[in-house]
């Protein structure tokens, strides 16, 4: 009888055992695979594949903060928030402004405090005139609804704000999953 720690390939009962220099690609292959599995790892460690996005513009006396999805897959929830604050209380009304392309995006959509008023066509955007609290310094609008099903891998977009006589955009970018 042979012992199993002295066995050799070719006591194999088995067709398909190989001895180990046959299989020098296939080892490459795995050690290729494996760095690349390890690359992924360490890349969502650092946080490229979030979910979530954010965007700030200011000018001294107003601040605009933009929440929205980094990547979303189709038909899952999406909000886009957007935050407002004024050195000065905010006026009665405020104009949001969003892109088409980006609204497009959206199905059931949902305009969270509901805008007072709303038209399109300056630019390919929509404006949303929307109500702050009377002497509010801050407020936070919420444009919700689910992702559309389309074939286009991402979805670039612009939200501006016009509070007062001051004005602020900022560029939005989000992905879509398979």
């Amino acid at each position: 009888m042979v012992n199993i720690f002295q066995a050799e390939v070719n006591d194999s009962t088995l067709d398909d055992v190989v001895p180990e220099s046959a299989n020098r690609w296939r080892r490459l292959l795995s050690l290729i695979t494996l760095a690349v599995v390890a690359a992924l790892v360490i890349a969502a460690g650092f946080g490229i594949f979030e979910q979530e996005r954010s965007a700030s513009v200011g000018n001294g006396q107003l601040q605009m903060d933009i929440d929205f999805p980094g990547t979303v897959r189709a038909g899952n929830e999406m909000d886009l928030a957007i935050s407002i604050t004024s050195a000065q209380p905010l006026p009665e009304t405020v104009e949001i402004s969003i892109s088409q392309e980006y609204l497009d995006f959206f199905e059931d959509f949902a305009v969270l405090p509901e805008a007072q008023s709303q038209s399109s066509g300056r630019q390919r955007a929509v404006d949303f005139e929307l109500s702050a609290q009377p002497g509010a310094r801050h407020a936070v609008f919420h444009f919700k609804g689910r992702a559309a099903d389309d074939w286009a891998p991402r979805t670039d977009g612009q939200v501006a704000v016009e509070v007062g006589g001051s004005t602020l955009s900022a560029d939005i970018r989000t992905w879509r999953m398979p």
